[in-house]
């Protein structure tokens, strides 16, 4: 398996694995939510070839992802062993013979360290509270930037982005973003071509945004997409008939 493969965000929560973490622990680490953790793990193991946080972490380990926790036991062993062997000029086997119960314990307590790390006993296990669920009802959050209708809605890693739309001004290109942990929206970089009643979809990490209609009313057949990363707007090959949602 190629660790190529991973995406940067599937890379940060394969470390976090690594790391013996919860997925309520990824989730406030990355600031997202538990679900969308779920998400990522199920695509690592597909793309990884695996089944389990066990496999999932030697895997992290062997391609260099995340260091073995017995790895600076060992150097600094190794770094004592060379001073030793300089000063006294003693052979590897008497060493060896004089460190046997030293070299005994670091492998045990190596096992051990290893074993709460990939196995994560069930007394070291966080326990959650059971979850309320809230009484159903209608709240008042906070209002958009810009006033629309006919935008195109997605949500990317729980945040909600809106892009372009109708307003008394006309087609709109302007993109905002809602995050519901601050419950504040954000102004993103404007779409380059302004138009409503366009659809969008999230394919991988990109928001493609195909056809619509323009100021004038007419239908387009440009294709454009957002890279919510970086914040870049990039053109895409055109629709063969222009369309609208």
């Amino acid at each position: 398996m190629d660790a190529n493969l991973l995406s940067d965000r599937e890379i940060e929560v394969l470390k976090l694995v690594g790391q013996g973490k919860s997925n309520k622990e990824i989730a406030i680490d990355l600031e997202i939510s538990v679900n969308t953790v779920k998400v990522h793990i199920g695509r690592i193991f597909q793309k990884i070839n695996v089944t389990s946080r066990t496999e999932a972490t030697l895997f992290a380990i062997e391609h260099g992802i995340i260091k073995s926790p017995g790895n600076q036991i060992v150097e600094e062993d190794l770094e004592t062993q060379v001073t030793e062997n300089q000063n006294t000029k003693k052979t590897w086997q008497e060493y060896i013979n004089q460190k046997r119960w030293l070299l005994i314990v670091s492998g045990i307590l190596i096992a051990a360290g290893l074993y709460l790390l990939i196995a994560r006993p069930a007394f070291l296990m966080h326990r959650q509270k059971p979850v309320e669920i809230p009484q159903q009802k209608w709240v008042e959050m906070a209002s958009m930037t810009e006033p629309r209708s006919s935008m195109a809605v997605v949500i990317f890693e729980e945040k909600i982005i809106v892009i372009g739309g109708r307003s008394n001004k006309g087609a709109l290109s302007s993109v905002e973003m809602y995050n519901p942990l601050s419950g504040t929206w954000s102004v993103l970089n404007e779409k380059p071509t302004a138009v409503f009643d366009a659809s969008a979809a999230v394919i991988g990490e990109k928001i493609y945004v195909p056809g619509g209609a323009t100021a004038d009313g007419s239908l387009t057949k440009v294709v454009e997409v957002f890279n919510p990363r970086k914040n870049e707007w990039d053109a895409c090959a055109e629709l063969p008939v222009a369309i609208s949602e």
